[in-house]
């Protein structure tokens, strides 16, 4: 199973896109919210279309890390796959079946990465310049 881990902090306005996009998908992952105290709808929206949704009790604020972090002490997959709350995954059966692949053929390797791009309606100028790079 692959756990799909996404860190958020006020993501009502993307992130039900994302969370229906992928709950289209087929295969074996459960899909983790690992929220830093929210203050507008994220949260409704995360429990609306996720199997786990944790909210960060901490004092201070949560940083991306932590929250990566606290979303994997929940998962239950073989695999953790950390996304942000704006991005997608184009042709998902040969990303998982491509990055599985590495795992089996390896045992040394413990982590990759991929290129992701933004949602295209949420691309900026930034977004634009990083990823050509």
């Amino acid at each position: 199973m692959i756990s799909i881990i996404i860190p958020t902090l006020n993501e009502e306005k993307i992130l039900e896109k994302t969370l229906a996009y992928l709950k289209e998908m087929k295969g074996d992952f459960e899909i983790i919210i690992s929220d830093g105290k929210s203050s507008d709808g994220t949260i409704q929206i995360a429990k609306k279309y996720t199997d786990k949704v944790v909210v960060y009790e901490g004092s201070t604020r949560q940083t991306i890390a932590m929250g990566r972090n606290l979303g994997a002490t929940v998962a239950k997959g073989e695999y953790l796959l950390f996304m942000d709350a704006d991005m997608t995954i184009t042709d998902e059966s040969s990303f998982f079946k491509k990055i599985i692949n590495t795992f089996e053929k390896n045992n040394k390797v413990v982590a990759v990465t991929v290129f992701l791009r933004v949602l295209p309606e949420m691309e900026t100028i930034l977004d634009r310049i990083f990823y050509s790079i």
